[in-house]
């Protein structure tokens, strides 16, 4: 407490709130990621909902295809699209991506991915 009258006496009270700032806003491209994290947030984004498990070779319904890489996409995971709504290996890959990005744990049991998150 010494210290912050200190600095409200000689008048630095603004670096010395400035010296109390996490190091990780010096980290370069810091304000590009909090910019962009703000920018997400405020979108309005339908949730992806699914019931079951989904496994290569499924087809999706083509709205839930479409919102699924629309999902993947709007957190920066490139997918190949398909027109035929397939649930392929490249899809497959994406999805691991991206809950690898997200700490989203998951399981591989006999070809089935389990997420348990």
């Amino acid at each position: 407490m010494d210290l912050l009258v200190s600095a409200f006496e000689a008048g630095t009270e603004a670096d010395y709130v400035l010296s109390l700032a996490s190091p990780m806003l010096k980290q370069p491209g810091f304000e590009n990621a909090y910019i962009d994290l703000v920018v997400k947030s405020q979108l309005d984004m339908p949730l992806y909902e699914q019931t079951g498990l989904l496994r290569m070779g499924d087809v999706l319904m083509p709205q839930q295809y479409e919102l699924l890489v629309e999902r993947l996409k709007a957190s920066d995971v490139e997918v190949l699209v398909r027109d035929d709504y397939l649930f392929d290996g490249s899809l497959d890959f994406a999805v691991r991506e991206f809950q690898r990005l997200y700490g989203l744990m998951t399981m591989v049991l006999s070809g089935q991915t389990l997420s348990n998150g």
